[in-house]
């Protein structure tokens, strides 16, 4: 069954969502939604945002099976990290060494590391990390929104999406700019590998705060006087303009110069780093919609600059679409996060106290949705009963007919034999109720035993990041007592070390598995279940031959 992928960019001027539609060896860029924040002087800026996503969400009718967003790169830092020792040591040490160079104490913040690259004597790493206080404040605008996030990523990281999935990268190394409303987001990479980003505060609106600043008018009627004559000309190409036109182009050459420069700066230093020179840059953002700004980028970095156009990709099946190409790469490369990750950069934010928990909600919800059905009908059988002793022999019928059909919408599997008189009909209510219970019972101890503990157990058995890919997309707890992780990984020998990790825990039996060809080329496609052992005065459910591993 085709899955609905969305992916969700925040921004300060408006919010946008691509809708990809994934089936098991296919995806498509289906839609394109972008909707203005409505700031004003009764609402706060986050609620202003929750406004904008609930009017998308309404106004389109937007349901997924996935929704994937990055918090804004002005609420992240990133900083580059060198460890004398191999990737294996790194989880072990990373929170000592954060705590030398963070603002704020470790226990305030929310982090994530990518490795660059090592070997076994040295790591060099990105660290990206966000306070906790942001991090709940943009989670709850989401959520107030209508959207709760299965992960949060890192914008500058989440651009690395594109390269892997819809274009050819250049060799050697080259950036994306992603020029917004409030800032600039800058990806280096190195051919499909992410080698540096930062987010630069420079945008769209301080291109009209400075026009207003120097001609004395309102923000709106600088924001006018941006779009219709704002422009970058290239030294000796300068147009005869009017007084106004003069001021509006020397402004926005100066913002744009102090652009170039912290560019230019981030170049350099990952020159001196890597002895290697960034060879050119892709642009996108809505404040890319500057004319002439491409030349002008290619003039004053001397590299070519080019934009990035997402309606060219051979999976974009939008067609006509009232967006400007260049607003769309932001939300797209979200969105591929889903489809697939294998080989990009796993920062996610959404962990620990902020792990999503869609999941069990969703299937605690259905059981009590179950259990209530249950209890109308026996409310129904014993008004039957208490209504026999009154009722003509015709009226028993009608009753006994009305009874089957309750039953039979309440419970679809039920047959005429099994429901055949009304003390058929309780008998096999009260039979689904003792199955509800037992299946109540086991979600009970499930939630119990803690899902954060599970989740742990499941991440200190996996093999490390640098022995395989691995991408979870879904775990489910079922209501029968299982577990199933659903995801990807990049070979059948990576499934058969993930599997036989699970099965080596003190926590789980009876695991199973099976893997076939992902839907991405040189990714394994993988389904593994399993159960909890019970815990001390829990009786098992089977044999010990049962609840032997099944390989």
């Amino acid at each position: 069954m085709p899955q609905i992928i969305l992916g969700v960019d925040v921004g300060s001027y408006s919010v946008k969502v691509a809708e990809i539609v994934r089936s098991f060896n296919h995806f498509e860029l289906r839609h394109f939604y972008e909707r203005p924040i409505p700031y004003n002087d009764v609402l706060t800026p986050e609620e202003s945002t929750t406004s904008a996503l609930t009017g998308l969400v309404e106004e389109h009718g937007l349901h997924w099976d996935s929704l994937i967003t990055a918090i804004p790169g002005q609420h992240v830092a990133c900083r580059e990290v060198f460890l004398p020792f191999g990737p294996k040591k790194v989880g072990q040490t990373i929170e000592f060494e954060l705590e030398n160079f963070l603002p704020f104490p470790i226990d305030e913040v929310s982090y994530d590391y990518y490795i660059v690259r090592g070997d076994k004597s040295s790591s060099e790493m990105l660290v990206a990390y966000v306070t906790k206080a942001e991090l709940g404040k943009f989670l709850s605008t989401m959520q107030g929104g209508g959207m709760d996030p299965r992960r949060v990523g890192v914008e500058g990281a989440e651009l690395v999406s594109l390269m892997h999935i819809g274009m050819v990268p250049p060799e050697g190394s080259y950036a994306m700019v992603d020029i917004g409303h409030s800032k600039t987001t800058l990806t280096i990479c190195r051919g499909k590998q992410l080698a540096f980003m930062r987010t630069i505060l420079i945008g769209g609106k301080h291109y009209t705060e400075a026009i207003a600043n120097a001609l004395h008018v309102p923000m709106d009627e600088a924001e006018k006087l941006k779009i219709e004559i704002g422009q970058l000309p290239v030294e000796g190409e300068e147009p005869i303009l009017d007084d106004i036109s003069k001021t509006v182009v020397k402004v926005m050459q100066e913002l744009t110069n102090e652009l170039v420069l912290q560019i230019r700066q981030t170049f350099f230093a990952h020159q001196d780093k890597n002895e290697e020179v960034v060879s050119g840059l892709y642009l996108s953002g809505g404040t890319s919609r500057i004319r002439g700004i491409d030349r002008y980028l290619s003039h004053r970095l001397k590299l070519n600059a080019i934009f990035l156009n997402c309606f060219d990709f051979h999976f974009c099946k939008i067609g006509q679409s009232d967006a400007h190409p260049q607003v769309v790469p932001m939300a797209m490369a979200i969105a591929l996060r889903g489809v697939a990750p294998a080989g990009l950069p796993d920062l996610n934010f959404r962990k620990g106290d902020f792990a999503y928990k869609g999941n069990v909600q969703q299937l605690g919800g259905g059981i009590r949705r179950a259990v209530a059905a249950l209890i109308v009908i026996l409310v129904l059988a014993i008004s039957y009963y208490a209504l026999r002793s009154y009722t003509l022999n015709s009226s028993v019928d009608q009753l006994t007919k009305e009874i089957k059909q309750l039953v039979k919408q309440a419970i679809p599997t039920a047959d005429d034999k099994s429901i055949s008189n009304p003390s058929a009909a309780l008998r096999f209510v009260k039979g689904k109720q003792n199955e509800v219970g037992e299946r109540l019972q086991k979600l009970s101890g499930l939630l119990d035993r803690n899902v954060l503990n599970v989740l742990l157990e499941i991440s200190s058995k996996l093999p490390p990041r640098n022995e395989l890919s691995l991408n979870v997309d879904d775990m489910n707890f079922m209501d029968d007592g299982k577990i199933k992780l659903k995801g990807y990984t990049d070979s059948q020998e990576s499934f058969n070390k993930i599997r036989d990790a699970l099965m080596q825990s003190g926590l789980f039996r009876n695991v199973i598995g099976s893997a076939g060809p992902g839907t991405i080329k040189d990714t394994v496609a993988f389904d593994i279940s399993f159960e909890l052992k019970p815990t001390d005065g829990e009786a098992p459910e089977a044999s010990s031959k049962e609840n032997a591993p099944r390989r």
